[in-house]
């Protein structure tokens, strides 16, 4: 008897610490020819519809390689900058992460193959089979014919992936289907770009678009079914998009889920959050928050809210780390005492540097209010050669180091422009354009003294 017990207790150990064991994720590697300078390695399943919460900086050692280690309950989509990952609680592995993902070496002891696959990945905003519109064709049915070879090789490719689960199986399968629907659904607007139909009216657009769509009807119907059949599938990036894109057009029915109707609810609350907030409005977002019946979307939702009330008008400003074009390092607080004009830009964003000459025209203007342009730029070498060649005004060129600028400032996209007071308080974090000449000069005049 005291055999068999000493056996149990010591079956009881074995099977408890492979239980802990097995919420354990190791992921190890190191980025190479890599420029982004907010290297994570971030949450991608379907929560990420509402927030990137959930994300690891990935912090590198003297010899540029960094080794995390994780805890989770299930299998779950993640992402390291361009590359698509599915981590097992138990996985181990090493990544060397390439700028092409396909380039990537993947080794290891666990979740190899499931990885490897993920490679190939396409990429949904480029059109998935489009391949940013390098893919198109004009003629309707070689179109259809060249989509259907490229669903046909990632079928191929997935149905030789070895040692992975029947889960990953069924889900890869929807992200190949999937992507075959976002193909046609962006084709349009690459096929508009390619002929340089510019001169089209709204109103032709949409009498071209309204027939296409309505000709390909027949194909994407039934994948749009399959899809919506199980919330698992929501866990695929590609298949979230489709189906919120496709729900909100006329020609196609999706039938939603209870909680794919209440994701789309959730994250239309949360856009609200990304304008200007009052104590007004923050009560209505708190009181619908409140309200949330899912869990993990309440979660979500309110720990963005409370992340996001710490930019209204009165609060602490949050710091930011910078560098100037001699490669000095700076902070923002730096220039406190005067009240501060950001202009949160990129080079290669044409909507920011249409608003550039607006900007440096305030800033010769108002020579009491201190004017700073912050590129979010990750080429750093794309940025000098800008800024070296520019006028500048009386605009103050500054290059952000800070990989948490845009979460510590809620920022969804450029242009943006933070009003800051001179004791380092927020006036506005999402102030007017300069374009909006009435709007900002209003504050401008309020703020411009000595």
């Amino acid at each position: 008897m005291k055999q068999i017990l000493l056996a149990l207790a010591a079956l009881i150990i074995i099977s408890c610490g492979k239980a802990e064991e097995s919420k354990t994720v190791k992921i190890s590697g190191s980025f190479k020819n890599i420029k982004s300078s907010s290297l994570k390695l971030s949450y991608a399943g379907s929560l990420a519809f509402l927030s990137e919460e959930g994300s690891y900086e990935l912090a590198e050692d003297s010899d540029k390689n960094f080794d995390l280690t994780i805890e989770i309950d299930k299998p779950t989509y993640f992402s390291i900058y361009r590359n698509q990952l599915y981590l097992t609680p138990g996985d181990s592995i090493h990544i060397i992460v390439e700028e092409d993902p396909a380039q990537s070496s993947i080794t290891g002891s666990k979740g190899v193959d499931a990885n490897t696959y993920l490679k190939k990945r396409i990429f949904p905003k480029g059109g998935s089979y489009l391949d940013a519109g390098k893919n198109l064709k004009l003629d309707m049915k070689e179109m259809l014919n060249t989509l259907d070879s490229f669903v046909t090789v990632r079928k191929e490719e997935l149905a030789a992936v070895t040692n992975v689960s029947q889960e990953f199986k069924e889900l890869e399968s929807k992200r190949i289907i999937a992507d075959y629907v976002n193909s046609f659904l962006y084709y349009p607007s690459y096929k508009l770009y390619k002929l340089q139909e510019f001169t089209l009216s709204s109103e032709e657009y949409k009498a071209q678009t309204d027939e296409y769509f309505e000709n390909i009807k027949q194909y994407v119907q039934p994948i749009l079914e399959d899809i919506a059949s199980d919330d698992r599938y929501l866990e695929v990036e590609v298949v979230r998009l489709v189906l919120y894109r496709a729900s909100k057009m006329d020609v196609f029915t999706v039938n939603q889920s209870d909680r794919f109707k209440k994701l789309i609810e959730v994250s239309n609350q949360m856009d609200r959050m990304k304008k200007e907030l009052t104590p007004e409005i923050v009560s209505e977002l708190q009181a619908y928050g409140d309200n949330i019946t899912y869990d993990d979307f309440k979660t979500r939702y309110l720990n963005r809210l409370n992340s996001v009330t710490r930019l209204m008008e009165g609060q602490p400003a949050p710091d930011i780390k910078l560098t100037d074009i001699d490669g000095n390092e700076k902070m923002l607080s730096d220039f406190k005492g005067k009240t501060i004009y950001v202009d949160l830009w990129a080079t290669w964003c044409g909507p920011c540097r249409m608003q550039t000459p607006h900007y440096k025209k305030l800033s010769e203007e108002y020579k009491n209010i201190q004017f700073i342009a912050i590129s979010i730029d990750e080429d750093k070498k794309a940025w000098e050669g800008y800024v070296k060649n520019e006028d500048h005004a009386n605009v103050i060129e500054l290059l952000s180091t800070d990989p948490d600028l845009r979460n510590n400032w809620n920022v969804p996209g450029i242009p943006k422009f933070l009003l800051i007071d001179e004791d380092f308080k927020i006036i506005s974090s999402s102030a007017p354009r300069p374009s909006e000449i009435e709007k900002i000069t209003a504050i401008l005049e309020k703020y411009n003294k000595e």
